[in-house]
């Protein structure tokens, strides 16, 4: 069962052979919060940060002088028993701002110099509560690819992001994703389209490129309005994502030829316990050294240091995530900024890009994103060639 499921992700993502290769890969995970639900008010968490899931990978075994270099060049590395992201981004607040730290700036040196991977996987919360709509429509089936899909759930999503007071008034009252009443939720939806395609945004993007996403929805949404919507019934109401171990199942089954270590997850653990999964490619550790030696589950100090390291990796890719993730003010008001970028800052900046280009030419596999066609557009922006054009224009002539 799972060997097929590998296959169909395979064969909708277009992978390559390359998921066959015998990796060592080292993982934790940032802005873990057990869970993403509807409150009275909204929702139990801010739905601008992103989980995030990754760390280092590598293919031959990092020498371990090269590793103690990097925790040399961190002199607080010696006061503490675990090295933290908290501790690397010395306080900043924002990624611009962490470009400045000296213990970031050794990190990405270490990673850009000895032309290490990093592999990361996120999700948009928000997003990824939005798209069981599409899904319960009887268009879903012939969407066909992952991007198609993506593109008609982002359309969705935007018209529902759009006026968020509005959409969560009909989460709510509907018990999304419970819903006991179709017609009268997806009448909701339908309003909401209506307005957005009535608003600057939608004229700027979808209206000037003569793209009819939006109504092809709307029709669908019309014409099966009263039939069930099979993956928004059965469900706890308010409950939008109850656990993140699907992406780590995700990861198990992908690079089922990989060894995979993972900082430990108590309900990730319950959960990968209850499946079938016979060859146990993966196992969970303290990063902690002297807590994993309490625990008796102690490797060696390297492996316990690449899932230290790992930590480090995804808060930084947390941070700059939410750095591009941006309304188009916001967008604009970035760039602007960064053309006033000091030559140090925009040193760091390229060599941490140098890191994610790198490490997605070795495997497109490395990076994985649940999230909406805007956002990957931003991520492809400011990881491309077209944000370095910024650097030292004045944008107020």
């Amino acid at each position: 069962m799972l060997e097929n499921l590998r296959e169909t992700i395979i064969s909708l993502s277009g992978l390559t052979d390359k998921v066959n290769k015998n990796y060592n890969f080292f993982f934790d995970e940032t802005i873990n919060i057990r869970g993403f639900s509807l409150t009275t008010t909204g929702f139990n968490n801010d739905e601008s940060k992103f989980f995030v899931l990754g760390g280092i990978v590598v293919e031959e075994e990092i020498p371990t002088r090269t590793l103690d270099l990097l925790w040399d060049s961190i002199p607080e590395s010696k006061k503490q028993d675990e090295l933290k992201f908290k501790t690397i981004k010395q306080g900043a607040k924002d990624f611009p701002s962490i470009l400045k730290k000296p213990y970031f700036q050794e990190v990405i040196n270490w990673l850009y110099e000895n032309n290490y991977w990093i592999h990361f996987q996120y999700m948009d919360n928000f997003y990824y509560s939005t798209v069981d709509i599409i899904d319960s429509l009887p268009m879903a089936s012939s969407l066909g690819s992952i991007e198609h899909s993506r593109h008609f759930k982002t359309a969705l999503y935007r018209a529902i992001k759009y006026d968020k007071e509005k959409s969560l008034d009909i989460f709510i009252s509907n018990k999304y994703p419970d819903v006991k009443n179709p017609a009268l939720f997806l009448s909701s939806i339908e309003e909401l389209i209506d307005n957005y395609m009535k608003s600057d945004e939608y004229e700027a993007y979808y209206f000037e490129r003569e793209d009819n996403t939006l109504k092809i929805i709307q029709r669908e949404i019309s014409q099966f309005k009263n039939q069930d919507l099979p993956f928004l019934v059965d469900n706890e109401a308010g409950k939008l994502i109850e656990e993140y171990y699907q992406l780590y199942l995700q990861r198990i089954i992908l690079f089922n030829r990989a060894k995979l270590i993972f900082d430990h997850e108590v309900e990730v653990e319950k959960e990968l316990n209850k499946l079938n999964i016979e060859k146990k490619n993966f196992r969970f550790v303290e990063s902690s050294i002297s807590k994993a030696k309490e625990k008796s589950e102690f490797i060696d100090e390297k492996t316990h240091k690449l899932v230290q390291l790992s930590d480090i990796v995804v808060g930084i890719m947390g941070m700059f995530l939410s750095y591009i993730n941006s309304d188009a003010t916001r967008f604009m008001k970035d760039i602007n900024e960064a053309s006033n970028w000091s030559e140090k800052q925009w040193e760091v900046y390229d060599k941490w890009i140098s890191v994610i280009n790198n490490s997605i030419r070795e495997n497109s596999s490395f990076k994985m994103a649940v999230a909406d066609e805007f956002l990957e557009y931003q991520f492809n922006f400011f990881t491309g060639e077209s944000f370095k054009k910024c650097r030292g224009i004045d944008f107020k002539r």
